[in-house]
């Protein structure tokens, strides 16, 4: 599935996959995003479920394969449909590496199960890692809702940064 199908909801090909929340040991040992496709066809390739699909949904969730994005491999749930795709997932690729590298597995499963908030324009296709040293860039046509922001105690908080760019759909 390309972008182009997910944007237009018609992807080419549909295969029969269950989407299974992955168990905390897992993501702390593996790294990776909160859900997986699983598949009791053998003919489809563990390569097409955790490279080749840009996206699945159940009929009532959509998730992002973060591999595509450079936030690490399977799948994130998009919270927040509309203007933007806006989604929870892990750590940046390049992240997750620098961890590894300086404090190796234990670096890695520190960081591991930490989450980061996502924004893909659902027209271009523009993806944006939202932190605190850009929010206010993100937000910046919402000058009422920066204030408030700003007021916030934890503005580090990832659920604080999703609160506000869920009003980007608004």
């Amino acid at each position: 599935m390309s972008f182009d199908e997910l944007v237009s909801k018609t992807p080419t090909e549909n295969y029969d996959v269950k989407i299974q929340k992955r168990e905390p040991s897992e993501i702390q040992f593996n790294g990776g995003n909160d859900y997986k496709l699983v598949s009791e066809d053998k003919s489809i390739k563990k390569r097409v479920l955790k490279k080749d699909i840009w996206a699945i949904s159940d009929g009532h969730t959509l998730y992002i394969n973060g591999l595509n994005y450079k936030c690490q491999q399977w799948y994130s749930k998009v919270d927040d449909e509309g203007k933007y795709l806006i989604f929870k997932a892990a750590v940046p690729n390049s992240e997750a590496a620098t961890a590894g590298l300086l404090g190796g597995a234990i670096g890695g499963a520190m960081i591991a199960e930490r989450r980061y908030v996502y924004l893909i324009d659902a027209k271009t296709g523009e993806f944006s890692l939202v932190k605190k040293k850009n929010i206010h860039e993100v937000l910046s046509d919402f000058p009422e809702k920066l204030s408030e922001y700003d007021k916030e105690e934890d503005p580090k908080s990832v659920d604080v940064i999703f609160k506000y760019v869920k009003t980007l759909n608004n």
